[in-house]
């Protein structure tokens, strides 16, 4: 599989998931208009109006009687009913950057795969496993890709590894870039976040703990003095609720609230963009030659 190929096969997976995404901006934009209308309404005509409530009864049947037992039940009014909206919004924003990330995890072994295949140097002697060197004059793409997946399939931070040894000129990509972000951060940083939205539903109770453990990974803790930014960075991506931070990667106003001006940061997007840049910059230090077929926008 060519390099152009590879990317290309990750640019088109995450259209799918950017698809899917605005969809669920859209119909949650609608659904929040629709609540808003009803609080208006309410505030305007007070008594007058018919109250917006919205009623869901959970149930079961009983396994052995069949009888109907009720295991909950929820009342909300418009504006509970809005909340939930929101949180569930960020909940799907949350998922799909999961999927997003794992799709990234799925270049990065097809990357490895292409590069250990184009240069059996380029890999350590142990990735090969037990075959003998003269073998693998016959193998094709999909043998170096199974053997990848096998030997890194839960620890793809080590292929990272591997390809900034390859390519340092990686590594000033990674520090100096358009987006003034320091993109190894950002990549340890969603990792982590899937980890998170997985295994904890988002949840993270002590947030410098985990703070320190991205940086440390990335070898940027510098003995408990990081550079605030880099903390300012992570931390950025939660809010705090009950005790607990929580993964928040909804829109967030690029406005005071004073100001009438309707404008949003888009967050997860962000995170989408850093996962394709970086991909984007492997690719170029593998194989130099054009990695897509798009031509650049003109600005």
């Amino acid at each position: 599989m060519k390099v152009s190929e590879i990317l290309n096969l990750f640019k088109n997976r995450l259209v799918e998931i950017q698809v899917y995404r605005n969809i669920v901006k859209d119909l949650t934009k609608e659904e929040l208009a629709r609540l808003s209308q009803y609080e208006e309404q309410m505030s305007q005509m007070g008594d007058d109006y018919i109250n917006f409530l919205s009623m869901q009864s959970m149930t079961f049947q009983d396994l052995t009687s069949g009888s109907l037992v009720r295991y909950g039940f929820v009342k909300s009014n418009a504006e509970h009913t809005r909340d939930r909206v929101s949180e569930q919004k960020n909940k799907q924003h949350a998922w799909l950057l999961v999927e997003a990330y794992e799709e990234f995890e799925d270049f990065l072994e097809r990357i490895y795969a292409h590069i250990g295949k184009a240069d059996r140097n380029a890999w350590h002697l142990e990735d090969f496993g037990r075959i003998k060197l003269p073998e693998l004059d016959d193998k094709p793409y999909d043998w170096y890709l199974n053997t990848v997946r096998r030997k890194y399939k839960f620890n793809q931070r080590d292929i990272l590894t591997r390809i900034r040894q390859l390519y340092p000129g990686l590594k000033s990509a990674e520090e100096h870039n358009v987006y003034n972000v320091h993109i190894r951060v950002a990549i340890e940083l969603i990792e982590n976040l899937r980890h998170r939205i997985v295994h904890t539903r988002g949840i993270v109770d002590d947030l410098d703990q985990f703070v320190t453990q991205i940086l440390e990974k990335c070898g940027l803790w510098n003995n408990g003095n990081p550079k605030p930014d880099l903390r300012d960075f992570i931390r950025d991506y939660f809010y705090w609720e009950s005790g607990t931070y929580i993964v928040w990667l909804s829109e967030r106003r690029a406005a005071p609230t004073q100001i009438p001006l309707d404008a949003y940061y888009d967050v997860w997007n962000e995170l989408i963009t850093y996962l394709i840049s970086y991909a984007y910059a492997i690719c170029n230090c593998v194989d130099p030659t054009p990695v897509s077929d798009d031509s650049p926008l003109s600005s």
